[in-house]
C-alpha cells in the first residue's frame, strides 16, 4: 500500500510556492530580454556616433588640405609674378 504522506494532497503554500517560482522565472526572463534589447540599441547608437565622428574628422582633414594647397598655390603664383 502507498505511504500516507505521499497520497496526502499538497498544501496551498506548496502550490503557491511552485507557481511563484515559475512566475518569477518568467518575469526574470522577460526583464533580461528587455535589458538585452536596450544594450543592443545603445551599441547601435554608439557605433553610429563613432561613424559621424570619423566622417567629421575626415571632412576637417580635407578642409585643412584644401587650405594648405590654396596657400601653396597662392605663394607659387606670387613667386611666378615676381
Amino acid at each position: 500500500m502507498a505511504d500516507p504522506e505521499q497520497t496526502k494532497p499538497r498544501s496551498r503554500l506548496a502550490r503557491v510556492g511552485t507557481a511563484l517560482a515559475v512566475a518569477l522565472t518568467g518575469a526574470g526572463t522577460a526583464l533580461a530580454g528587455l535589458s538585452s534589447g536596450q544594450m543592443d540599441l545603445a551599441q547601435y547608437w554608439r557605433s553610429l556616433a563613432a561613424q559621424d565622428q570619423s566622417r567629421a574628422a575626415s571632412q576637417w582633414a580635407l578642409a585643412g588640405f584644401k587650405r594648405t594647397r590654396a596657400v601653396a598655390v597662392g605663394a607659387s603664383a606670387r613667386t611666378a609674378r615676381a
